[in-house]
């Protein structure tokens, strides 16, 4: 549904990769606002708590993996955790 509202706010051509890659970078953005992930989760981190990941994920009403992909995009985890995170996380 988000998406979908940044195809109503953002302009752009249709056909354009990056103009989809913009929408589909402003649900999470909508969602998660970068402020208050990093208030909660700080500006880097190294590891996470599966309970922070659970009450987050109630919080803004997303999946872990939204998350932790949001949490990535902002910088606040690596790529090389984000990973060990879905290798993990999929197992239970």
């Amino acid at each position: 549904m988000c998406h979908e509202l940044a195809h109503r706010l953002i302009r752009g051509g249709k056909n354009d990769l990056d103009h989809e890659k913009v929408m589909h970078r402003f649900a999470p953005a909508f969602l998660m606002p970068a402020s208050g992930l990093k208030k909660e989760f700080g500006d880097q981190r190294h590891a996470l708590a599966y309970a922070e990941i659970k009450s987050a994920k109630h919080f803004y009403g997303v999946s872990a993996a939204a998350l932790i992909v949001r949490l990535r995009d902002l910088g606040i985890i690596r790529d090389g955790f984000l990973s060990y995170l879905f290798q993990t996380l999929g197992r239970t």
